[in-house]
């Protein structure tokens, strides 16, 4: 896609939009896939330009470059779309998952849910640097107003805590209760998958603001309490 604007704002920012939902699906589905600097760049080339290339309806016919975005009503409608179409795609994605989910109990779903993570992590750091313009202006200014907007990356572990993992939990903790009680017994069995989950609900807690304090909340509240409460039981 050319750094050139049509004449048609409305169409290219469609175009782009398209564009930017094929790439994430193939991206969310299969990372190693989409890991050519073609892919790449043409993404992040659609990011850019919808952020800076488009013509603006809001204030006329008139084209904007990069500097004039920072402060621009064009900055700040079309950032704020863009924030608002991956927030979408993304809520999409997870509900996708979490219905899949569905299909599994036990170690079965332990190992989906470590397996979907890994997956989810990469492709979120991968997603996260193609939307590095978005999140060096559009989600900076607003933060730096005060409003409760989080980089890509943020974004989308807070979207799989609440999309997913918060549809989820109960049974997931269910699996590794029941898994931890056999180890108890003496059983031989994956300790791994229950690392894995925990190491999860850590990267699920916080945000840029305040995150020291945040960090743990998701882990203290969903694995340890439970944890600690199904132990003590487990023993008296």
């Amino acid at each position: 896609m050319s750094l050139r604007p049509s004449a048609d704002s409305s169409n290219d920012a469609d175009e782009i939009l398209s564009l930017l939902r094929v790439g994430l699906t193939d991206i969310l589905e299969n990372l190693a896939k989409c890991q050519g600097t073609v892919k790449y760049v043409t993404l992040y080339t659609g990011v850019y330009n919808f952020c800076t290339a488009l013509r603006s309806s809001v204030t006329g016919s008139g084209y904007y470059t990069a500097a004039d975005t920072t402060s621009s009503v064009h900055g700040v409608v079309y950032g704020r779309r863009l924030y608002t179409f991956l927030n979408e795609f993304i809520v999409q994605f997870m509900e996708q998952i979490a219905e899949r989910s569905a299909d599994y109990t036990g170690d079965d779903l332990l190992a989906f849910y470590n397996s979907e993570w890994v997956k989810f992590g990469d492709s979120t750091r991968c997603i996260h640097h193609i939307f590095d313009y978005l999140n060096r202006h559009w989600i900076l200014r607003e933060q730096e107003e005060g409003n409760n907007v989080s980089v890509v990356s943020t974004l989308m572990f807070h979207l799989w805590r609440d999309n997913f993992f918060m549809q989820i939990r109960n049974t997931l903790l269910e699996s590794v209760f029941n898994l931890m009680t056999r180890v108890r017994d003496g059983q031989v069995v994956d300790l791994g998958m229950v690392k894995s989950v925990a190491d999860s609900f850590v990267s699920l807690g916080g945000d840029e603001v305040g995150s020291s304090s945040k960090k743990m909340d998701v882990y203290n509240n969903y694995f340890l309490v439970p944890f600690i409460k199904a132990t003590v039981q487990y023993y008296s």
